[in-house]
């Protein structure tokens, strides 16, 4: 399996804490607050965690995410990866510059910053 079929397998898996909300297509999935279809991109290269926790599973995948909170320092390779902000105050023109093409979060840290990631 390749590893952004075990990411998009992942999303799905996510639902069980909060991430991610019932698949739509193997493409497309509706996020937790029940937006969609999201169209997930066909092989993301710079995905953005914005919790430690996906910077943990994205690591398990043997994904090196392309941004992160500051706080996500586990595992240790995830230092080297550049931090955008923190789960809890994201730095817009940071995470912009990190070029995502998937940006994973969760509702309840980061619902009320979706209208303006979506607009960037």
């Amino acid at each position: 399996m390749h590893k952004f079929e075990k990411l998009s397998n992942v999303l799905v898996l996510l639902l069980l804490i909060g991430l991610v909300a019932l698949p739509v297509s193997a493409k497309s999935i509706l996020d937790e607050t029940n937006r969609g279809p999201i169209t997930v991109p066909d092989n993301p290269q710079r995905i953005v965690a914005l919790t430690p926790w996906v910077v943990e599973i994205l690591f398990d995948l043997g994904i090196t995410p392309a941004g992160r909170p500051s706080s996500a320092s586990y595992p240790d390779a995830a230092l080297k990866v550049p931090a955008h902000g923190t789960s809890y105050r994201l730095n817009y023109e940071r995470i912009i510059s990190l070029r995502p093409d998937l940006i994973i979060g969760n509702e309840n840290l980061h619902g009320a910053y979706i209208n303006d990631l979506e607009k960037l």
